[in-house]
């Protein structure tokens, strides 16, 4: 008995487990007894304190019943009451009940209220019995009927559709703490909720992004954005192929792909790639690159053979740490001017009246002069502006350590502020994983754009390409075509990656790509350093220009550094100051010649003319 009264005594408090136990060991004993019942039920009622009527009948109860449930005081364990379990339903009357309920596309009461009408007029049999209070079958009252009623999964699947259902369903739960830097590169658009402003075609429209996450460390690491702007035909511009091409570039050139494998997880929609693009990133890296994309075939099934198919759709499930990034970018981004709402319930009213303003002030701006201009005051960001904001913003989430990512576990360091142990920031474990990414060959990142993209003729001028980009930058845009190999005057096909404009990609007339051409940044005229670091690349790209022009006139300069040497001995002082500085002018001049071969150019140093110059001043006696 004592493991089934264990068992009886699991949902049982405390308290009246100890109870019952006792009054087990002092009623199990008297089972067996038939003689003298009573007068040991009084004595126990004397030791323990507990009324003899209560012992006799708990004990009596127990004879007639076996089961040690008996003893259990229902008033502190309810579980034990017994209670009115619903009144059955035939097969039939069910299958009629859940037909009715699954037809309704909203509520189960009017399904309710229309089955039992159909009933009262005949159109439904039943072969339940009629009670006669009622008026209705056995069991047909309207609660009891929603007790029956179709689950949920199959109410949801009848009313809204099998993808739907899903959510009803067991879910299918991943981690990523197994995964590594680069083994999953997500890819989505996103529509900003709020109004930006594009000078260059005088429109307000919303922002479009296309971005990318880092799985393993869930750091963004890639975006770029556009104004969704109307066309002149009356239809909308937004995202395409072409700008997820500039993101995919962008990311495989400035990032790179992981040795251990990369999967590019992406739709069949916007955020898409193409099967010859996968194809030859897959032979480029030797089946290390891989596409990923949410199935498709499925998602617009019926649930059952008399619905029709639901339009077909991606999986969004594929990418959901993404899909739960954009909620995020959307509380972070909500302070800012021109806010749309998360719906059209919830669009702020005052956004009607500002769009109107700021239309008319676009208008005012083609009459005005460019001084007037920067002194008006918009309602709205620019786009240069918002990419600007969305910058820190983006810093900001991905430096976040109060977070809850899964499978963080790994991916704790030492505070020393706190002196506690804190979560690293995406940030954090992207940067100290990012040297284990390989960035893919520019020939490769070539082939990715060129496809879909409009190439601007652009001729080397200066040993520079110049290009104007207003959704970039208002200043001229200049890419070092010397270094790249490009042959001054000519003329090429180039294109720029507005996602990643610090190399432009020159191809020839056919197509085929020639070489990639490094941006020439402007550097900040305070910024001391820097400025020294590209003197020193502007020369070091002197130099190599000069390198033709030097080897062609090797003799020359050589013929030169020999009469120098003799002009020299012939000036020869007498003094052994003038002895010693004409010995090593020599020496200086002699290391020169033996490093020289005929093939190559005497380049002697400006220091070394400057001390023949003033030793000729001495020893000829002139200023």
């Amino acid at each position: 008995m004592s493991a089934t009264l264990a068992v009886v005594l699991a949902n049982v408090p405390e308290r009246q487990r100890t109870r019952t136990y006792n009054l087990a060991a002092m009623l199990t004993p008297l089972l067996g007894v038939q003689r003298g019942i009573t007068k040991e039920l009084k004595r126990l009622a004397v030791e323990s304190g507990i009324p003899y009527k209560t012992l006799e009948r708990k004990f009596y109860e127990l004879r007639r019943k076996g089961t040690p449930a008996v003893l259990v005081d229902k008033r502190h364990s309810s579980a034990l009451w017994k209670r009115n379990e619903p009144v059955g339903l035939s097969e039939q009357d069910a299958e009629n009940l859940c037909r009715y309920v699954e037809n309704n596309q909203r509520k189960s009461a009017p399904a309710i209220r229309a089955f039992l009408r159909d009933w009262r007029e005949g159109k439904i049999h039943t072969d339940t019995p009629v009670v006669a209070r009622t008026g209705y079958p056995r069991g047909w009252s309207k609660a009891n009927l929603m007790r029956h009623i179709s689950s949920r999964f199959i109410l949801k699947a009848a009313r809204q559709g099998r993808q739907a259902a899903r959510s009803e369903t067991r879910l299918v739960y991943t981690t990523r703490a197994n995964l590594w830097i680069g083994s999953h590169y997500l890819f989505d658009d996103l529509w900003h909720d709020l109004y930006c402003n594009n000078l260059d075609t005088l429109q307000a429209g919303r922002p479009l992004e296309f971005h990318a996450l880092d799985l393993f460390t869930a750091n963004k690491f890639a975006w770029g954005t556009k104004i969704r702007l109307e066309r002149q035909d009356g239809t909308m511009e937004g995202l395409n192929e072409r700008e997820m091409r500039s993101l995919l570039a962008y990311v495989l050139r400035c990032y790179g792909y992981s040795l251990r494998g990369t999967t590019l997880v992406v739709e069949h929609g916007t955020a898409a790639i193409r099967p010859e693009v996968e194809a030859m990133l897959h032979d480029f890296t030797n089946g290390l690159i891989t596409v990923e994309r949410g199935s498709i075939k499925k998602s617009g099934l019926a649930a059952a053979a008399h619905q029709y198919a639901g339009r077909t759709k991606g999986n969004f499930c594929i990418k959901a740490a993404l899909e739960s990034y954009t909620n995020l970018i959307h509380n972070e981004t909500a302070f800012l001017p021109g806010q749309t709402g998360m719906d059209i319930a919830h669009r702020p009213e005052q956004t009607h009246g500002l769009l109107k303003e700021n239309d008319a002030l676009l208008k005012a701006i083609s009459q005005l002069h460019p001084e007037q201009i920067e002194l008006l005051h918009l309602p709205l960001l620019t786009i240069q502006q918002f990419r600007f904001v969305l910058n820190h913003i983006y810093a900001n989430i991905n430096a976040r350590t109060e977070h809850s990512l899964e499978g963080w576990d790994m991916n704790y360091v030492f505070d020393r502020r706190t002196a506690r142990m804190r979560k690293m920031a995406p940030v954090e474990v992207w940067n100290r994983d990012r040297r284990h990414l390989v960035q893919v060959d520019p020939r490769i990142v070539a082939a990715i754009l060129w496809r879909d993209n409009a190439p601007r003729e652009l001729t080397v001028r200066s040993g520079m390409l110049l290009l104007k980009n207003g959704e970039i930058t208002g200043d001229v845009l200049r890419f070092d075509a010397r270094s790249a190999g490009l042959d001054d005057r000519r003329t090429y096909a180039c294109v720029l990656n507005p996602y990643y404009p610090r190399e432009i990609y020159a191809y020839d007339s056919a197509g085929r790509f020639v070489a990639a051409a490094e941006r020439i940044e402007s550097i900040d005229r305070a910024d001391t350093e820097a400025i020294m670091r590209e003197v020193g690349k502007a020369r070091a790209v002197e130099a190599k220009a000069l390198e033709p022009f030097r080897r062609r006139h090797a003799a020359a300069a050589k013929q030169r550094s020999a009469n120098m040497r003799h002009n020299a001995q012939v000036l020869t002082a007498t003094t052994p100051a003038d002895q010693y500085l004409q010995k090593v002018f020599n020496a200086k001049v002699d290391i020169l010649l033996d490093e020289c071969s005929d093939a190559e150019a005497i380049d002697i140093p400006d220091a070394i003319l400057e001390e023949n110059a003033f030793n000729s001043s001495i020893l000829l006696d002139t200023p």
